[in-house]
Order: C-alpha cells, then sequence, then structure tokens
C-alpha cells in the first residue's frame, strides 16, 4: 500500500480531522496511535516520524502527556520510505514512546543503541519515554480488580461471563509469563546498561 497523503494546512487538520482525536486527550484518554501519513502542508515527514506532529503538535500544541504509540513499523507505509533501522530511531527522536511491530525487534534495539552512544539519540529523550511508561503501568496496577489488565486478579463470579473461561488453568499463566519476562528482562532496555527508569519497570 502506497504512503497516504492528506491534503490541506494544519488549521484545515484542526478544525476537521484533528477534532475527535482532540476530544478523545482532552477527554482523558491515555495513550494515542501514530499513523503512517504524510500531510505535506505540515512536515513532509511521515507522521509517525515527524518531530512536527509528535512533539510541537501533539505534546506542546494541544498538551498531551500521555503514551504515543506507533503504528506497526513493519507496514509499507513506513518500511518503503526508511530502512527498518532508521525507522525505528526516527520514531522515538520525533517523540514515541512505545515502538509497534519494529521489521527486527532484535536490530531495533541494535540500531537505538547505537543511535545513544552516537549522540543521536538523547538519554534524556529515552528517559522521558520511560517515565511515561511507568507511569502507565503503575496506573493499570492500582485500576480497580477487573479494569484493563487486572482481570486475571478478578474473582472470576465478578467478570463479566465472556471473560470467565479465560480463567480456566492454562491461561493465566501463559499470560502472565511473558508480561513478567518482558519487564524482568535487562534486554528489554535499549540503554547501553540498564538505567534506574529501567529498573522502576521491572515487576
Amino acid at each position: 500500500m502506497a504512503l497516504p497523503t492528506v491534503m490541506g494546512d494544519l488549521d484545515f487538520w484542526r478544525h476537521g480531522d484533528g477534532l475527535p482525536f482532540e476530544f478523545a486527550w482532552r477527554s482523558g484518554v491515555d495513550a494515542v496511535m501514530t499513523a503512517h501519513v504524510v500531510v505535506p502542508q505540515v512536515d513532509a515527514e511521515v507522521a509517525t516520524c515527524s518531530y512536527r506532529w509528535l512533539t510541537e503538535i501533539l505534546r506542546g500544541e494541544l498538551g498531551f502527556d500521555g503514551l504515543i504509540i506507533t503504528d506497526a513499523l513493519m507496514m509499507a507505509g513506513i518500511t518503503r520510505r526508511y530502512a527498518p533501522d532508521v525507522a525505528v530511531v526516527k520514531a522515538l527522536q520525533a517523540g514515541a514512546d512505545l515502538l509497534l511491530m519494529p521489521v527486527d525487534a532484535v536490530g531495533a534495539i541494535a540500531a537505538i543503541t547505537q543511535a545513544v552512544a552516537d549522540g543521536a539519540l538523547s538519554m534524556k529523550r529515552l528517559d522521558a519515554s520511560l517515565e511515561r511508561i511507568a507511569h502507565a503501568r503503575q496506573k493499570i496496577r492500582n485500576a480497580p480488580c477487573c479494569a484493563l489488565g487486572n482481570w486475571i486478579l478478578c474473582p472470576i463470579a465478578a467478570l463479566p461471563a465472556p471473560l470467565r473461561p479465560l480463567r480456566s488453568k492454562p491461561h493465566p499463566t501463559r499470560s502472565r509469563a511473558p508480561l513478567r519476562s518482558s519487564w524482568r528482562s535487562p534486554t528489554a532496555c535499549p540503554c547501553p546498561s540498564p538505567c534506574s527508569n529501567c529498573r522502576k519497570l521491572r515487576c
């Protein structure tokens, strides 16, 4: 699929496509997903990798301080324009906090580590994302029993009927094991050595 192009300037976006999204984050939404689109009159860069969109507009002008999650980085809208190792670094430089489905996860970690070593990506920038991720995880942990993320801990009788089969014997174990592993693994941190924020994320 070709990279979509959206015509119109920033005012056009503010009074059209941007309205439902602004309503959502002003209503307290915790995360926003980027789009692999270009709005040439605003920025020639793909929005997922655009500092103008993610940091100047979304963070600066609109005041959104939740998580910014990329759309899948293995999609053609990104891979036809950037090499996989370039895309992950550009998305973080732009202001993304979480990189969804990179083409090569191990290669992505290596590219991020190298960008930090080269000074192309600052630890201050990564620390800001790690703080947001830690805050989001804590919010889930503190949520009521049956809220998103905590249904495994909820008494079966209190669960909505469609979720009750998921509490059968193998499901909680299978779903928790990779989750715990990802929180505890030192390789989950792209820093040259595990930093204080990364340690905070582990259970």
